[in-house]
């Protein structure tokens, strides 16, 4: 396991050969028997659970057997940082958009748990809460699960958005999320849904279809929420996948949360939901100019009608 760095682009690489190694259900043969290190009565075959919250979510963190980075050790020498699977309860076929809002309020709280635990090391520089559903979206189990993994660098593309909001806020004397949190709310045609603390809009510059990003209303930079903020949080994800699968039939999507471990005036809290529905082309590989098909007000507009 090693970080190469490709000196003409300033972009790195993780070359990790175990984590090819892992069992992937969602290619196997419908005859492979396969036995999820998830389920109950597979335990054995789960690293150490360092957190479980018991009935009747079940939600549980365990060390990842198959890490994307290397532990720490004598050297601390290149990447390195800890990888923690979030595994959300005992059931196997379920998806997130099944779950209620009173589990999802406890998966966020043992987000919140494993990211403390994560930001004591002082060495950690960064923490990346990320779920992958679906074998497009690149996930390996059905089992429903997120992960959590906690690195010695801020990635680059990270520090650039950081340094950007920070350059926009000393021009501007305000924070360049809230700014397109405001807009949003003024225009309305991209909003998705509203909470209490939270909103889900369709960004103007989607990337990809049905995108949708989930950011807090009020500023904030960090992962410190209370639990009123948990349950609404927790709410406002389930209701936008909902209606993404009201859209979109079981598509496989990545949720993706963008945090830093202390409060700033330029930094926001926000988390981006990201639909798998299109391969990417060479145009988009080769040129790094995405393609979107579905103009993002008519997106928020079928999300915000369904479910």
């Amino acid at each position: 396991m090693g970080i190469r760095k490709n000196l003409i682009k300033n972009a790195v690489v993780i070359v990790n050969k175990k984590r090819g190694e892992r069992p992937n259900e969602l290619t196997m043969e419908k005859k492979e028997v396969y036995e999820c290190p998830f389920c109950p009565g597979n335990e054995h075959r789960t690293p150490v659970i360092i957190y479980d919250s018991k009935a009747p979510y079940n939600i549980r963190i365990s060390k990842n057997k198959y890490p994307i980075v290397k532990e720490k050790n004598q050297d601390n020498e290149g990447i390195f940082g800890e990888h923690y699977v979030v595994i959300e309860g005992e059931e196997h076929d379920v998806n997130m958009h099944e779950f209620t809002k009173e589990k999802m309020k406890e998966i966020i709280k043992a987000y919140k748990h494993v990211v403390h635990k994560l930001y004591v090391d002082k060495d950690i520089k960064y923490v990346q809460i990320f779920k992958n559903c679906g074998k497009d979206a690149g996930a390996s189990i059905k089992h429903p699960h997120s992960q959590v993994v906690g690195i010695n660098l801020v990635p680059k593309d990270i520090a650039d958005e950081i340094q950007r909001a920070e350059d926009f806020y000393k021009t501007n004397k305000t924070c360049i999320y809230c700014n397109i949190l405001k807009s949003e709310l003024k225009n309305r045609k991209r909003i998705v849904y509203e909470g209490k603390y939270f909103t889900a809009f369709c960004p103007n510059e989607s990337l990809y279809q049905y995108k949708m990003t989930i950011i807090k209303n009020h500023h904030q930079s960090n992962f410190e929420f209370d639990d009123d903020e948990m349950m609404d949080l927790g709410n406002v994800i389930l209701v936008s996948l909902k209606k993404l699968n009201n859209v979109k039939k079981n598509c496989s999507y990545n949720l993706c949360f963008h945090f830093i471990k202390d409060d700033n005036v330029f930094y926001h809290f926000y988390i981006d939901i990201i639909p798998r529905l299109n391969p990417l082309g060479g145009f988009e590989l080769g040129t790094g100019i995405m393609i979107n098909t579905v103009e993002p007000e008519v997106a928020a507009e079928t999300l915000r009608n369904e479910g």
